[in-house]
């Protein structure tokens, strides 16, 4: 277990394993996700901690009384662009306690998740969310990312960003494999 810590005072961030969260972490995750994400289909966060595919890292903010406020779930993932398949990190459920937004702390776990990932070999982060909430960390829109819709046929999205870690991203359409994040 790595813990760093960001601000002696207030915050410290945990990376946790996934497979390695107990019934005490589920709950304050569940609890933090049900908070944050409050739109319609955002009920799923009451009775688990992801929304469609379990993730295998977890980059938690704690502050120090042990109160879980943010936490960054990443997927092991890969994207083919040409025939060529790219390992990247998907970026889910990214949040902090709305006493803790406006303060930089989401920038602060990305920075940290970006360096693990990048040792890791992962040739870019890939997140889907809103440009201004992203772009100060270095994430740009990807408009020719593709998802497989349920007729089986590749369809371009318009609300996937990535960041660059290994590779530059790739011209040509780039596909996500698999269960999206």
């Amino acid at each position: 277990m790595y813990v760093e810590c960001l601000d002696v005072e207030s915050l410290f961030i945990e990376y946790k394993r996934d497979d390695d969260v107990d019934e005490i972490l589920d709950k304050k995750l569940r609890t933090l996700l049900s908070t944050c994400f409050t739109g319609e289909g955002d009920a799923i966060f009451r009775t688990q901690r992801y929304a469609k595919d379990k993730p295998q890292h977890r980059y938690l903010l704690w502050n120090t009384d042990n109160e879980l406020v943010g936490q960054v779930a990443v997927h092991e993932k890969t994207v083919v662009s040409e025939g060529v398949p790219f390992a990247i990190s998907g970026m889910a459920e990214v949040c902090v306690l709305p006493a803790y937004r406006q303060q930089g702390w989401v920038k602060q776990m990305l920075a940290r998740v970006h360096h693990d990932r990048q040792a890791a070999g992962d040739a870019f982060a890939l997140l889907f969310g809103e440009t201004q909430f992203y772009q100060g960390s270095g994430y740009k829109e990807a408009n020719n990312l593709q998802l497989l819709n349920r007729e089986g046929e590749w369809v371009t999205i318009s609300h996937g960003m990535y960041l660059p870690l290994t590779s530059p991203w790739p011209s040509g359409d780039v596909q996500l494999v698999g269960i999206p994040f």
